[in-house]
């Protein structure tokens, strides 16, 4: 393969993601591969009874650093090989998703309650649900949005009538957690590539995100037995080639937060030294 594609989003575009990408081709070019990059608005395509017919030619392989489901299934059906796969995005881009995949496997999880669908048009009048919910996970209680990044959408609610506020405010789908009091302000990023934890970082914050574009801070930390494990699995569970799996702290051990199939990874190689894009292009050559 002389040739692979990287998908990225044509409307969200930052420093870091530039940084980043620049990082892969470089990783992609030390292999002999050209980086061809082309955003979701520019990779035009139609369906019809053939499958997928695209306005340009494709190699046989895509780098997805994107969120784009329909995109990327229809590349898949146009016959490209893409990491990662149209169905870990899907997962993963989805809170409520995620957690219905990590459950079925098994993967340790806090307690994790859906919030019930309602309609956009319509709203939550009556959200005495949560009441039930708040029963089982007492406060306070995380509040999520299912499709949101960086910490954002992300709360730590103390009181009944706040829950309650926000399932009505809020336009998406969202769900409720039970808070893991020892892991406040703190977490364990691993990065798993092709089946094989990679490194680890530990993020922590002031405050109860410990996103770094929160305002956390991030240090390496050495991978233990337990924590590879669990990470792998999660990575698995949802089918996912590379990701970054982000695991809370408890009395008994890990249990997994979020799973995560386009993390930023810029910052873990100034602390931690390891080149994760040189460790995905590695994974994506051996397979293709």
């Amino acid at each position: 393969m002389n040739k692979i594609l990287l998908v990225t989003n044509a409307f969200y575009r930052t420093e870091r993601l530039e940084k980043q990408y620049g990082m892969l081709e470089e990783a992609f070019a030390s292999r002999g591969v050209k980086v061809e990059r082309a955003t979701n608005a520019e990779l035009v395509y139609g369906l019809n009874a053939g499958g997928a017919a695209f306005s340009r030619d494709l190699p046989k392989a895509a780098l997805s650093w994107d969120k784009d489901v329909p995109l990327a299934k229809a590349l898949e059906l146009a016959g490209v090989r893409v990491f990662n796969s149209s169905k870990a995005i899907e997962l993963c881009d989805d809170k409520v998703l995620t957690h219905l995949a990590l459950a079925a496997a098994g993967v340790p999880v806090p307690d994790t309650y859906p919030v019930p669908m309602s309609y956009a048009n319509i709203g939550y009048g009556d959200a005495s649900f949560a009441d039930g919910i708040l029963a089982k996970t007492g406060l306070p209680v995380v509040f999520k949005e299912a499709r949101s990044s960086y910490g954002m959408g992300v709360r730590l609610l103390s009181d009944a009538e706040q829950v309650k506020k926000c399932i009505r405010e809020t336009k998406s789908d969202m769900l409720l957690q039970k808070y893991v009091m020892e892991s406040h302000g703190r977490d364990l990023r691993v990065n798993v590539v092709g089946g094989r934890a990679v490194c680890a970082v530990t993020r922590t914050s002031d405050g109860f995100c410990s996103n770094v574009l929160q305002g956390g801070k991030m240090h390496a930390t050495e991978l233990s037995d337990e924590a590879a494990r669990l990470a792998v699995a999660a990575a698995d569970a949802v089918c996912a080639d590379f990701a970054g799996v982000d695991l809370l702290f408890t009395k008994q051990g890990f249990t997994v937060c979020e799973v995560n199939t386009s993390a930023h990874f810029g910052t873990v190689k100034e602390v931690t030294g390891i080149n994760l894009a040189d460790e995905i292009a590695k994974h994506i050559l051996s397979v293709v």
